[in-house]
């Protein structure tokens, strides 16, 4: 099963509720699901974005794992 992945800010506040990715990734595991690899957030400058400086690498390095 491919892994979730979600947009985040970068803000340690948000840190205490947790990320829609990891949290979703929880969910599949607990109804017998197996991640390929494990999930991943991707940072955005401010709420709407773009994409922080590098993260767009990032994400396109952690989807060629998935391929493998």
């Amino acid at each position: 099963m491919l892994p979730p992945s979600d947009t985040r800010i970068p803000l340690k506040s948000l840190k205490i509720f947790g990320f829609a990715a990891d949290r979703i990734a929880k969910n599949l595991k607990d109804k017998g699901a197996n991640l390929v690899v494990p999930a991943e957030g991707f940072f955005v400058n401010g709420k709407e974005g773009p994409l922080k400086a590098g993260e767009l690498e990032r994400a396109a390095a952690w989807a060629k794992t998935l391929i493998k």
